[in-house]
């Protein structure tokens, strides 16, 4: 038989769905003739049908060498790499043929069922921690001489937290209004929060705070009886600036041993505070489960993540420069003992989730939502807390309702002037802006309460075999 009837019959054998009676034929086939690119194609489509796919790649490939300007070459190749479990491989070989035909509804359908389904591994290996620092909302009432915290605003935050798949929250931070609180109603902000976060199975990190080693001791005491997962310390706060390591390392072992039994994290921003070697100690030590930073730089946050993944211990790094938060994903390789915290966790919730559970396979959306971050955390930052109050105050389900008052004694520096709300309602058009691209995706989120959780995705195909046109030449 010559090799049109050998093709034919191996075509019929494919259709009738005997395929290693079709795989025989286009074999005989082949050994007349070696330099027909249709008949490794048809054998390749007949192996991937049986599940041998390495078989199958190995005819993609010599369907490519032949034709590298055919796009049904790639077809085969991103169909035998998906039945391989190579999902990025398969999704870069179907993005190559799509350049030879970009109409190419097979090439299409098949690239997105491997980006939806890399999108699922990626969600189920990803654990990237949000750390939500919680704002402390005071009443229009409040003074300085005299704070009153909005409790029933506090709630709905914390409801909002949990609606936006928020597991951890980190309260008492050195905010304005924290800071400034006296120290019962700090206590009683703190227990109200452990209570209410207790229910919704958000875990807690409470801050503590003193002028004095005596003072931070007895805190953190009165703080760790409330059950918190971690109490945060900034040792550098006790310290000036121009510190030496010995110092700060002298100041950290007498909090930690004051208090052997609390898991504690670290949250030095200071200036020049978080080195490489504070990092180093840290991790080493054993008593931090998380270490915050504040990147400046991309190297040295680089260097920081590298260490505290190399302690080898259960630590994780925290990155509170949301500018740089994409280079902190991109630089982890896979690990998920790394986190975001800071003011973009109040203003942002939706996006974060997004970007963390899809950057691998949605790199270009990921830059834009980068970009957009970037502008974000400047606003954000211009006047916190109160710019982030007021830009939660734009969203549906907070419309209007924090009082924009601070305790501090220089409270003109926290109003927010005529040209900073418009940067603001600037801010939220933006964000509106970025959602609508995601949704034209495929990808919906919504700006109030909806995360990446419930994003509506096309369907995996299950069988393997049927990502991509199998009909024979």
């Amino acid at each position: 038989m010559d090799v049109l009837e050998l093709k034919k019959l191996g075509n019929e054998a494919f259709a009738a769905k005997e395929y290693e009676k079709a795989i025989s034929y286009f074999t005989q086939a082949i050994d007349k003739n070696s330099n027909d690119h249709l008949l490794f194609s048809n054998r390749a489509a007949a192996y991937a049908m049986i599940q041998k796919f390495e078989e199958s790649l190995n005819d993609a490939e010599k369907t490519i060498q032949i034709k590298p300007d055919w796009a049904k070459g790639y077809s085969r190749k991103g169909a035998a790499l998906h039945g391989l479990g190579k999902l990025q491989e398969a999704i870069n070989a179907y993005t190559t043929g799509l350049s030879f035909e970009s109409n190419n509804e097979a090439l299409l359908k098949s690239k997105e069922e491997c980006e939806v389904q890399l999108l699922k591994d990626t969600e189920a290996k990803t654990d990237v921690i949000i750390i939500s620092e919680l704002l402390i909302p005071l009443t229009k009432d409040s003074t300085i001489e005299n704070a009153i915290i909005d409790w029933q605003l506090v709630e709905k935050l914390i409801n909002w937290y949990k609606e936006n798949s928020v597991t951890r929250i980190i309260a008492l931070t050195k905010q304005s209004e924290a800071y400034y609180l006296p120290q019962h109603l700090r206590l009683e902000f703190a227990k109200f929060v452990i209570e209410k976060c207790k229910d919704k199975q958000i875990n807690v990190t409470l801050f503590a705070s003193g002028n004095t080693i005596e003072e931070l001791n007895n805190v953190i005491q009165e703080l760790s009886n409330l059950n918190p997962i971690s109490i945060a310390i900034c040792p550098s706060e006790l310290l000036n600036e121009n510190n030496s390591f010995e110092q700060w390392q002298f100041t950290v072992n007498q909090i930690l041993n004051h208090s052997v039994n609390v898991n504690f994290c670290l949250l030095d921003n200071h200036s020049q505070s978080c080195t490489t070697e504070k990092f180093e100690w840290a991790a080493k030590s054993g008593r931090f489960k998380m270490i915050f930073d504040y990147p400046t730089n991309i190297n040295t946050m680089k260097q920081n993540i590298n260490v505290v993944l190399n302690s080898h211990i259960d630590c994780y790094y925290i990155n509170n420069t949301i500018p740089l938060f994409l280079e902190s994903l991109q630089t982890i390789s896979g690990s998920n003992r790394v986190g975001i915290s800071g003011p973009a966790t109040n203003t942002v919730l939706t996006l974060l989730f997004w970007i963390c559970k899809c950057y691998r396979t949605r790199l270009n959306q990921s830059i834009l939502i980068q970009r957009f971050f970037t502008i974000a955390d400047r606003v954000i930052r211009n006047k916190y807390p109160n710019s982030t109050k007021q830009f939660l105050s734009m969203y549906p389900v907070f419309e209007g309702t924090f009082a924009l008052n601070s305790l501090n004694p220089n409270s003109n520096l926290n109003q927010i002037n005529d040209i900073e709300l418009i940067e603001i309602e600037h801010l939220i058009d933006a964000l509106k802006f970025v959602l609508f691209e995601l949704s034209n995706d495929g990808l919906h989120v919504s700006l109030d309460n909806k995360t990446v959780k419930n994003t509506t995705l096309p369907s995996t195909n299950s069988n393997n075999s049927n990502n991509s046109n199998n009909s024979n030449n």
